[in-house]
């Protein structure tokens, strides 16, 4: 082989290695910017919305019994995006002045399914005899 031959297929070589990494850069460039529903297809089940809980207390009546004893009635309502099976809610009792004289942890659900928008009642009391007053609060809820 003469030099000039040489130095043609040196230049061929180099041509052949530069178009080959181009196009190695390209394909690789190409494969990361293409969405990813372009370039695979989707497996296994769709993704589902995540689910979010969370549960309101409302009183309806706050009351003395003819027992002598406190009573409240209320309801919990489910305002989360999946069922709850458990409640628990912190009854507070107030004197005539408003100041608090006592907290109590109760179980509105316990157990049972209450579904996203549904509601379910409870009645708690005392015996503290200086209660006059009554307000609740969700403390935990699964």
């Amino acid at each position: 082989m003469t030099a000039g031959n040489q130095r043609y297929a040196l230049i061929a070589i180099v041509t052949i290695c530069l178009v080959a990494v181009g196009v190695l850069v390209y394909r690789d460039y190409a494969g990361r910017t293409a969405a990813p529903e372009a370039t695979a297809p989707a497996e296994g089940p769709p993704e589902q919305a995540e689910v979010k809980t969370s549960v309101r207390v409302t009183l309806t009546a706050c009351n003395r019994t003819p027992s002598g004893r406190m009573r409240m009635d209320g309801y919990i309502l489910n305002t989360g995006t999946g069922p709850l099976h458990f409640v628990t809610v912190r009854s507070i009792w107030k004197n005539r002045a408003g100041l608090e004289i006592g907290t109590e942890t109760f179980y509105a659900l316990n157990g049972a399914a209450l579904d996203p928008g549904d509601r379910k009642t409870f009645s708690h009391t005392t015996d503290l005899a200086s209660a006059a007053r009554c307000n609740a609060e969700p403390v935990d809820w699964w």
